[in-house]
């Protein structure tokens, strides 16, 4: 395949180019910056989550407290309407019994009532213990991902701008090629993996290393100065 020399460098600065811009992606992939930025939301997830719970807790806590104190109110009501009962029974002895029977089980209702209450009372308070530090927690996550996020979209432009001198140098060279090379190119690099451009090295191709007989490497010095591997199908500078 014909191919000037300044072709030939511009093929292999589009290699280069496009080597370069696959490097510098899978660098930026692996950055420390990303990688804290990502553990930084994933703390910041766990944190909110945690949140979310908890006030789903407190919610509950706060409608058993309610709905306790109801019941105990109203256990204070009975209470007071078989006081005055027993106040009033005068020699009704029966009623006396009964309404005494009926205070003191109200008493013992209200007693476990009360103990219950005091308990939700300090699981309350132990959940907004739990709140303030998870508020804490969520405030110093918040600005540990504030600032990692600000690290990774600086390193991010920094990556944005090699990739973008990349991108430019590689459509440079790739603006020298003929429709054939380029087009020659594309299909080996796409076939290969992304390296679609070897040098012919001792017989050998340079990118998979396999030796080229003797048949083939006469056919292959016929189509000097670009051929094709007949291994990998790369276009090898001859």
């Amino acid at each position: 395949m014909f191919a000037s020399p300044e072709q030939i460098e511009a093929l292999r600065a589009l290699q280069e180019a496009e080597r370069g811009m696959v490097a510098v992606r899978a660098a930026f992939e692996g950055s420390a910056s990303r990688r804290e930025h990502a553990e930084a939301l994933e703390r910041l997830r766990q944190v909110e989550d945690k949140m979310r719970g908890l006030m789903a807790a407190r919610q509950r806590i706060s409608s058993a407290i309610a709905a306790a104190e109801a019941d105990d109110a109203a256990l204070a009501r009975q209470q007071e309407e078989a006081q005055r009962a027993i106040d009033g029974a005068g020699t009704d002895y029966r009623s006396i019994e009964t309404n005494t029977k009926k205070l003191n089980d109200l008493a013992r209702k209200r007693t476990e009532a009360e103990a219950g209450l005091e308990r939700a009372y300090e699981e309350m308070q132990r959940a907004e213990g739990l709140a303030r530090r998870l508020a804490d927690a969520h405030a110093a996550c918040r600005q540990r991902e504030q600032e990692a996020g600000q690290a990774f979209a600086r390193e991010r432009a920094t990556f944005g701008g090699r990739i973008d001198e990349l991108d430019a140098q590689r459509e440079q060279a790739s603006a020298l090629l003929s429709d054939e090379l380029r087009a020659a190119y594309r299909e080996a690099a796409q076939r290969s993996g992304g390296v679609g451009l070897a040098e012919l090295r001792e017989e050998a191709c340079g990118a998979c290393r396999r030796a080229i007989q003797d048949g083939h490497l006469i056919a292959l010095r016929a189509q000097a100065p670009v051929g094709t591997c007949p291994h990998c199908g790369r276009l090898l500078v001859i």
